[in-house]
């Protein structure tokens, strides 16, 4: 599963791995790992979230659904507008999970007036409300410790040579956290924002899941299938 990253990001995650392994010396059993259930709440200011909710009341958006991230403000010189924009980046959950590899951007003129459609979000058909599942924790262990070590960190300012984990975590706990992904993940030429398929997030425990970082190694499991595929981080 390949993610974008900037640059600087690289030695902090190969840090984070190291920290991970040693935090874990102490070797808490071969079948530690359990389900991660995050946060649905928004992370911005009060007074931001005031905001947001007067520009989606003002235009008609619902907010059903959103975890803001974030809200800016950025000066736009072009044929078609000059003027003050206002982005707001937000993750979605549907049917209570996270549509993971999304985000979505909404940006509105000095005015307050809507300039969509948003960016980044999900345009299929949206899934529906069955978030039964097939895989067992102890399926989703086996899986992450069969993929990990082909998990890959690629480019950087050096352009450097692949990075891969190192660390042992046969004796690591794991969290597994339930999401949509694209059916088109891990696929080869396949149409992609097409359709959500339930599929687990499989990272170290001591990782704390952030809106804007990616676990390190993390496996992606596709709940129907069982298939895992490592994740890809590609800094610029």
């Amino acid at each position: 599963m390949k993610k974008g990253l900037r640059g600087g990001l690289l030695a902090f995650l190969i840090l984070a791995e190291m920290l991970s392994c040693s935090r874990h010396s102490a070797s808490p059993g071969n079948d530690c790992i359990s389900r991660y259930t995050p946060s649905t709440t928004s992370v911005i200011s009060s007074s931001q979230l005031d905001s947001v909710n007067n520009l989606f009341s003002k235009n008609h958006l619902s907010t059903s659904g959103l975890q803001f991230l974030s809200l800016s403000t950025y000066t736009t010189v072009s044929p078609a507008y000059t003027g003050l924009n206002m982005q707001i980046a937000a993750r979605r959950f549907i049917n209570g999970l996270l549509a993971a590899g999304y985000t979505e951007y909404f940006t509105f003129d000095s005015t307050g007036v809507f300039m969509g459609p948003a960016i980044g979000a999900f345009t299929g058909a949206p899934p529906d409300k069955d978030t039964s599942t097939r895989q067992s924790l102890e399926s989703l262990r086996h899986a992450f410790l069969n993929n990990y070590k082909k998990c890959t960190i690629v480019g950087g300012v050096a352009n450097s040579q692949p990075y891969h984990p190192t660390a042992p975590y046969q004796d690591s706990c794991l969290f597994a956290q339930l999401v949509y992904v694209d059916a088109a993940t891990g696929q080869t030429n396949a149409t992609a924002n097409v359709n959500l398929v339930k599929a687990w997030l499989v990272f170290p425990a001591t990782y704390t899941p952030n809106p804007w970082t990616f676990a390190f190694p993390e496996v992606t499991v596709i709940d129907a299938t069982g298939q895992g595929i490592p994740i890809m981080i590609a800094i610029p």
